[in-house]
């Protein structure tokens, strides 16, 4: 009974980060996942004072952009290099992703960290939070309760047949789960890593040299070159996958510019006035290109634009105008780190 009781209670709690982090971003058409679904994890187990904004920057997601504009459109959805190390060296929550072979192998995954209450991350369509279990004399009868988008849906028992058909899915053999908890960085070390980060994936972003990406243009150069599609009204509609007609391909990707400006200038503050003022440019030249970006989504989303010639060059320059602000923002980032001593590879 006690430990019935015991479980309730942690299921309620997990439901209670779900609700509440589903609340805080709302306000982001089409959010991060991958963050959104680890800042449950952490408020379900106890870390308060962690928002979205500073995941979303720490984590690399902030100011990355990677255009592919057919088959890998999903580019984008991938987890930029070094961002859960990132993430626990601001949090101090220590965080690991296990590789499972066997649907067998993922129950007992699930059963040892939920049994000691702690949620478990898993890829899905976009990812999912598991939150309980039901184990049975069978594997047929066992049952997992999954919380998954959209936030305003109810959580879901999953029956094992359900599990088979997920786990059907090769890039779906990880679970991820946190850790213990580390001693964080100092705020203004982590800050610099996250700003370094941000000059990092809009120049030279690691993942462009794996050969899973080929042909996926990334950072600044993947705004460019979607703006060169977009303009080259001899590519059609059906040239872009659908995610880019301002929808999943590309929405979460140019709301981190947003996070980038809240977090930078709130990190900003911590340094003095000689690199303060660069940061603080930074943060103005990423609100900025977030602008730029929703007047494309404005013309985008009027019926026919993806036909109509003007519409098309209105959308071309707004991202045109979102790429000028955004290599305006990695140059002050760049020079405010040169000030704190922190080396960066060249702007372009």
């Amino acid at each position: 009974m006690a430990k019935r009781r015991r479980r309730n209670a942690e299921l309620k709690r997990v439901a209670k980060a779900f609700k509440d982090v589903g609340r805080e971003t709302d306000a982001f058409w089409q959010p991060r996942s991958y963050i959104d679904m680890h800042l449950v994890c952490m408020r379900a187990l106890g870390w308060k004072d962690v928002d979205y904004e500073t995941l979303v920057t720490v984590s690399g997601f902030g100011t990355s952009f990677a255009y592919e504009p057919r088959e890998k459109a999903w580019a984008g959805w991938v987890a930029p290099y070094g961002c859960d190390q990132r993430i626990t060296g601001t949090t101090g929550f220590g965080f690991k992703w296990d590789h499972v072979d066997s649907l067998d192998q993922a129950w007992d995954l699930i059963t040892k960290h939920v049994g000691e209450g702690a949620p478990v991350r898993a890829p899905h369509t976009e990812e999912m939070v598991i939150a309980g279990y039901k184990e049975a004399a069978t594997p047929r009868g066992r049952r997992v309760l999954v919380m998954c988008r959209p936030f305003a849906d109810p959580p879901k028992w999953w029956r094992w047949a359900q599990l088979e058909e997920w786990f059907a899915d090769p890039q779906h053999h990880w679970l991820g789960h946190h850790t213990r908890s580390v001693r964080k960085l100092a705020t203004k070390r982590s800050g610099l890593n996250a700003m370094a980060a941000a000059v990092m994936v809009a120049l030279h972003d690691p993942r462009a040299k794996n050969s899973m990406f080929e042909g996926v243009a990334w950072g600044l150069e993947g705004i460019k070159q979607f703006a060169e599609d977009v303009a080259d009204t001899k590519k059609k509609k059906d040239y872009f996958a659908a995610g880019w007609h301002g929808c999943h391909a590309i929405t979460p990707q140019y709301t981190g510019r947003r996070c980038a400006a809240v977090y930078v200038r709130r990190i900003a503050e911590r340094f003095p006035v000689k690199s303060n003022t660069y940061f603080l440019k930074a943060a103005d030249e990423y609100e900025a290109a977030y602008g730029e970006w929703l007047s494309f989504r404005e013309t985008e989303a009027a019926r026919g634009s993806w036909g109509n010639a003007k519409r098309r060059a209105a959308m071309a320059d707004a991202i045109y105008r979102a790429l000028i602000h955004e290599i305006a923002a990695v140059d002050a980032l760049r020079d405010g780190l040169l000030m704190e001593g922190v080396r960066v590879m060249p702007t372009r």
